[in-house]
């Protein structure tokens, strides 16, 4: 049971209704925001912050595979030692339950994948229609803005 007094304030000798909560509230935000600062860091914000790859925006499935779509970079070591402009990105497989990494050659028009034990299968032509959804997505994407992904 509240009393008169908590939700009025004396002002002059007389009881006034207490309006404006701003002040003391932005009070108690301030420490707030201090604290969930100092936990976020000190903690290396592994508890309250996402992890970038997690958010559930950056993965599109294509049939059994789920992609990461905004993971893509540019394979520097195949550009370098075979001259091929190859981009790269991490999947999960949910029907197999493993994960890998896609890799698209859209000059090519070929697409690999890595197998579980990690080695990198020879670049193909897409025979599933998934995996044609994907390159054509992805290479659709880099012939429309070239910079996408520097």
């Amino acid at each position: 049971m509240s009393s008169l007094t908590d939700k009025c304030v004396k002002r002059n000798n007389f009881f006034v209704e207490r309006i404006n909560y701003l002040p003391r509230f932005s009070k108690n935000l301030g420490a707030m925001k201090k604290l969930f600062f100092f936990i976020s860091f000190a903690l290396g914000g592994s508890f309250l912050l996402p992890n970038p790859s997690a958010i559930a925006h950056d993965w599109v499935e294509y049939g059994p595979l789920k992609v990461n779509i905004r993971g893509w970079k540019l394979n520097r070591d195949r550009l370098i030692n075979d001259g091929q402009t190859t981009y790269d990105t991490n999947f999960v497989n949910i029907k197999k339950n493993t994960e890998g990494y896609v890799s698209i050659n859209c000059e090519r028009n070929r697409l690999s994948t890595t197998r579980s034990d990690g080695t990198w299968k020879r670049y193909r032509v897409s025979i599933r229609k998934t995996e044609k959804d994907l390159k054509n997505d992805f290479c659709t994407a880099i012939r429309k803005n070239p910079n996408l992904l520097d």
